[in-house]
C-alpha cells in the first residue's frame, strides 16, 4: 500500500528536518516539501540551543488507496525544554478528546447535494504519541486512511490543462513529475489532516476558554447576518454543532437552493467565511512580520480555493473616515475599546477584544461544463469537459479548517510569546 505522508516538524533543527527527509528517501517516499515555516525564530535563551521552531509539512498526496500520516515531531535539539513552557503547552500529559477530533473531521464530510458524492470515513487514528487518553510527549502520529478512490477519472485529462486548477503551474514547476491524480498536493484532500491536528490545536486553545467558530456570511449572493460582538459565545458554540453553520436560519434553505442550482446547471458557487475568536490575550503577536495578520494570513491562503483574507472592516476601512475607523478606548473592569473595526489586533498585535476574520473561497474550479483549454504535451487547443466527482461549493466543508488554520496560528504565536517570556 502506498503511503500519503505529512511530517509536521514543530521544533526541529536543520539537521533534524534533513535526517527525515533523508530517512523518507531512503524508504522509496517521493517527498515534496510544502512549507509554512511560521517560526518561533531562536525565541529561547542561547543555552537551550534551539535552531529555530520551523513547520513543514512534507510528503505526496495520491488519489489510490492510501494512508495519510501526521507527525507532530519534536527533535533535534540540544537541551531541554524549560519545565514551565512544557507545562503550558501540554506536549506531555495533555488529555485528547478522540470524540472532538471526530467530530470535527465530521464537519469536513461530504454531506448531500451540496456536496461531491465521494464519501470518506475519515477515521482518525492515534497510533504513537499518545496513551490511555493522555499525549506521552512523544510524536503524535494521526493516520487517516483513503477508502473511496477513482485515479482513473483523472488519467484523461493529464495533459489537459483544467481552468482555475495548478495544472499549468505545476507542470512548469515541477517539469511533468508531479502527481496529477486527485490534484496531487494541491489537493483538497490535505485539508483532512490540517482539521485532523487542527482539532487538538483547538482543544488546548480552548483548555485556556479561547474559542473559535466561523459561519457561512456568503454564498454566491446570499448574505447571512455578521457575528454579534455582545453574544459571541452563545454564537460560536451553535455553530460549532451545525453541519451547515449560519447564523440566520431563513438563509439555510435559500443557500442551499443556489448551490443545487449551480450543480444542475454544472457550475459552482463561492463565498466568503467569518470566524470569530473570542479570550484571546491581549500582547500576543510578533511585528514586523510575525504580526497576527500575517501569521493567520500565510495560513489561511494555504488552503485550497482561498483567494482572500481580511480583518475586521478589512476592504470597508476605504470608505470610512479615521474618526469612524478608530477603535475608542473604555474602562471598565479592564482595558476595552467601545467598538471593534480593527479586530482586536493594533500594530499585529492582540489588544482583547474578539479577532474577526474575513474569508474569501473562490468557486470549486472543477465544473463540468465543457470549457476551453490547451493540451500541455501537445501545445494544441481543445475542449475540456472534466469527469469525476467534485463539490459545487466546498463553503461549508472549508469552514473547520478555516478553525484549524486559526487556531494552528494563534497557539503558535502564544508559545512563541511565552518563549520571549509572556503568557498570562
Amino acid at each position: 500500500m502506498d503511503l500519503d505522508t505529512i511530517i509536521i516538524v514543530t521544533n526541529s533543527s536543520e539537521q533534524a528536518r534533513n535526517s527525515t527527509l533523508a530517512y523518507l528517501n531512503h524508504s522509496h517516499f517521493v517527498t515534496q516539501s510544502i512549507e509554512i515555516n511560521y517560526n518561533l525564530k531562536k525565541l529561547l535563551p542561547p543555552t537551550y540551543m534551539f535552531d529555530s521552531f520551523p513547520l513543514s509539512i512534507i510528503g505526496t498526496f495520491n488519489d489510490v488507496p492510501t494512508e495519510l500520516k501526521v507527525y507532530a515531531v519534536s527533535a533535534g535539539y540540544n537541551g531541554t525544554w524549560p519545565r514551565d513552557l512544557l507545562e503550558i503547552i501540554k506536549a506531555t500529559g495533555f488529555k485528547i478528546d478522540e470524540e472532538r477530533i471526530q467530530q470535527d473531521m465530521n464537519q469536513r464530510k461530504a454531506k448531500g447535494k451540496i456536496s461531491t458524492q465521494r464519501h470518506e470515513e475519515d477515521k482518525v487514528e492515534i497510533v504513537s504519541g499518545y496513551f490511555e487518553g493522555y499525549t506521552t510527549g512523544s510524536a503524535l502520529t494521526i493516520l487517516i486512511q483513503n477508502q473511496n478512490t477513482r485515479s482513473a477519472d483523472y488519467k484523461k485529462t493529464q495533459y489537459r490543462l483544467r481552468p482555475g486548477h495548478a495544472d499549468y503551474t505545476a507542470y512548469e514547476k515541477y517539469k511533468g513529475f508531479q502527481d496529477y491524480r486527485g490534484g496531487g498536493h494541491f489537493s483538497g484532500r490535505l485539508t483532512a489532516c490540517i482539521v485532523a491536528a487542527g482539532s487538538i490545536c483547538r482543544q488546548i486553545l480552548e483548555s485556556k476558554k479561547v474559542y473559535i467558530g466561523t459561519h457561512l456570511k456568503q454564498v454566491h449572493h446570499i448574505l447571512d447576518d455578521s457575528f454579534d460582538e455582545t453574544n459571541l459565545y452563545d454564537q460560536i458554540q451553535n455553530v460549532n454543532h451545525m453541519d451547515f453553520a449560519i447564523l440566520n436560519p431563513e438563509k439555510k434553505e435559500e443557500m442551499i437552493q443556489c448551490i443545487e442550482q449551480a450543480a444542475s446547471n454544472k457550475d459552482s458557487v463561492g463565498g466568503i467565511l467569518e470566524t470569530a475568536v473570542i479570550n484571546y490575550p491581549a500582547g500576543i503577536g510578533e511585528p514586523f512580520f510575525d504580526s497576527i495578520e500575517s501569521i493567520l494570513s500565510h495560513l489561511l491562503f494555504s488552503i485550497p480555493a482561498v483567494k482572500g483574507v481580511s480583518f475586521g472592516e478589512g476592504f470597508g476601512f476605504a470608505s470610512l473616515y479615521g474618526s469612524q475607523a478608530n477603535d475608542a478606548f473604555v474602562y471598565t473592569d479592564r482595558i476595552q475599546t467601545k467598538t471593534n473595526h480593527n479586530a482586536g489586533i493594533n500594530g499585529g498585535i492582540s489588544n482583547g477584544m474578539p479577532i474577526i476574520i474575513h474569508t474569501c473561497v473562490k468557486p470549486t474550479p472543477s465544473i463540468f461544463k465543457e470549457q476551453e483549454s490547451v493540451d500541455y504535451q501537445t501545445k494544441e487547443n481543445v475542449k475540456l469537459i472534466i469527469q469525476g466527482r467534485h463539490d459545487p461549493c466546498i463553503l461549508h466543508r472549508a469552514r473547520v479548517v478555516v478553525d484549524s488554520m486559526v487556531a494552528f496560528g494563534l497557539l503558535d504565536l502564544w508559545m512563541s510569546d511565552k518563549a520571549n517570556g509572556g503568557w498570562v
